[in-house]
């Protein structure tokens, strides 16, 4: 995969996953929405993660389990806030959406670490070295 390619992918996940932040907002409004939350809890179901899950010799990249943790995480926390919303618990829902929310938190981490690796990725297979970059998955 080439480095453009590479990094065009990654803006589309950015991308992407930002409009989240509308369709949760929605939900909370309205009480409803057209999805289900065990399917936005799924960290596969995405164009990006049908993407990140179908990578081959990315996932050598020090970001990579890095992103990955980062990306299931950011999928339960939406489904977290589509449930709370759905169930009548707007205030909460609110809470978790809210810039020190734990979705929000967590949606800032996934970006600074697509963005990251998006840096790192030069389309050889030779990454740097382990700590050049944020190394370690997250602890949850």
């Amino acid at each position: 995969m080439t480095a453009d390619a590479f990094r065009a992918q990654v803006s589309a996940a950015i991308n992407g996953h930002a409009l989240w932040k509308a369709h949760l907002g929605t939900a909370i409004t309205l009480g409803s929405a057209p999805f289900r939350v065990e399917d936005v809890g799924r960290d596969d179901r995405c164009k990006f993660g049908q993407w990140l899950h179908g990578l081959r010799g990315e996932k050598n990249a020090p970001q990579f389990e890095v992103v990955r943790a980062l990306h299931a995480r950011f999928h339960e926390e939406a489904a977290r806030v589509l449930d709370l919303a759905l169930s009548g618990k707007a205030e909460e829902a609110r809470a978790r959406v809210a810039p020190e929310g734990e979705y929000a938190t967590t949606s800032a981490r996934l970006v600074e670490a697509l963005l990251a690796w998006s840096e790192e990725f030069n389309g050889t297979g030779v990454y740097p070295p382990r700590g050049h970059l944020d190394p370690a998955p997250p602890a949850f």
